[in-house]
């Protein structure tokens, strides 16, 4: 069951297809929009992740107490402290 394999499958494809994100209907600012919904736990313990393992590169904070609440501001504030920490867009 655990053995390698000797040679490549070739029933499987090597990269499948991207489907297509749903069109957004309203506007950026409209509370619907998925940017603006708040985190459910998983999230909110992934960001409280990321805010702990990038500290070192951040140590004027913010504090744990304020970090994002919804989903856009979280991926700005994951997205903004992984360039910071890792040195890479």
């Amino acid at each position: 069951m655990f053995q390698k394999a000797t040679k490549a499958r070739t029933d499987t494809p090597e990269k499948l297809p991207r489907v297509p994100l749903p069109k957004i209907e309203v506007s950026k600012d409209h509370p619907a929009h998925p940017a603006n919904q708040p985190l459910d736990e998983t999230q909110k313990e992934i960001v409280q992740g990321v805010h702990r393992l990038t500290a070192g590169s951040h140590p004027e904070g913010p504090s744990i107490e304020t970090l994002p609440k919804t989903q856009g501001e979280a991926a700005d504030h994951i997205r903004k402290r992984y360039q910071r920490h890792f040195g890479r867009k």
